[in-house]
């Protein structure tokens, strides 16, 4: 983040310039008022201008402060002489040389304004870059979406051909056809017939036909049904005989 502090520059040998040393001799407080004024100007963008009686009243200092600064050329008022200095409006005190060492407020503005600018583009390239992350982690998200769903699509389709297109009937399954006494449901059939032949071999199916009661056929079940319940190992249950007087009778005669 960035720090928003204003800053004043001082020269590391402020207290040995030698307007300096002479009001250090005299008066600590001369010195802090004159630190205080740079300060102030700095902060506030004044452009090294204050008020005498304002920087006496933050520093707890005297006129006779204000007098020593002014005499060491350190402070200037309204009609100074130091050409290096700008005019001073009336009851202002200019700090001498502050401009040579600090910003004037028109620089200071650029400053800021170009941190600002820099700022807002910096914003700028770091909302496009997650707006393009974002489109690309979605653009991701939906080839992968589509990548998953396409194996299912075409294996959705391949069951739909599959279960659409009539099961191609084996050799096995014709002699099995052509063998069995009821001839309904023959795709069916022969899909039951495929699962049959892991059961049972189809020799042993077809014996297991001989075993149909075909004397109604109406009772005779699908071909599919018969396979599906594995109907080729039923034992036959031969019909019991049934004893009436009237044979004996009818022999005997």
């Amino acid at each position: 983040m960035a720090d928003k502090r204003a800053f004043a520059k001082f020269d590391i040998g402020y207290l040995d310039n030698p307007k300096m040393s002479p009001v250090l001799d005299v008066s600590v407080s001369a010195v802090l008022m004159h630190a205080a004024s740079i300060l102030y100007c700095a902060q506030h963008l004044t452009n090294g201008l204050a008020v005498s009686r304002a920087m006496e009243r933050k520093i707890g200092g005297t006129s006779a402060d204000t007098r020593l600064l002014l005499d060491a050329g350190l402070w200037h008022v309204a009609g100074h002489d130091c050409i290096a200095c700008p005019e001073v409006p009336e009851g202002k005190i200019y700090v001498h040389d502050f401009l040579e060492h600090n910003r004037s407020s028109e620089e200071a503005k650029r400053a800021s304004e170009a941190g600002r600018a820099g700022a807002l583009a910096l914003h700028s390239k770091r909302q496009a870059k997650g707006n393009a992350s974002a489109m690309q982690d979605a653009s991701g998200s939906h080839a992968d979406r589509t990548a998953d769903r396409m194996p299912r699509e075409r294996e959705r389709k391949r069951d739909i051909n599959t279960s659409s297109s009539p099961a191609t009937p084996s050799m096995e399954f014709t002699e099995f056809w052509a063998a069995y006494p009821r001839k309904v449901g023959k795709q069916a059939a022969i899909k039951a017939y495929s699962k049959a032949m892991k059961l049972a071999d189809p020799q042993k199916i077809l014996e297991g036909i001989q075993k149909i009661d075909v004397t109604d056929s109406q009772y005779i079940p699908h071909p599919a049904t018969w396979l599906n319940a594995g109907r080729w190992d039923d034992e036959v249950i031969k019909p019991k005989e049934t004893y009436s007087p009237w044979d004996q009778i009818g022999g005997n005669s």
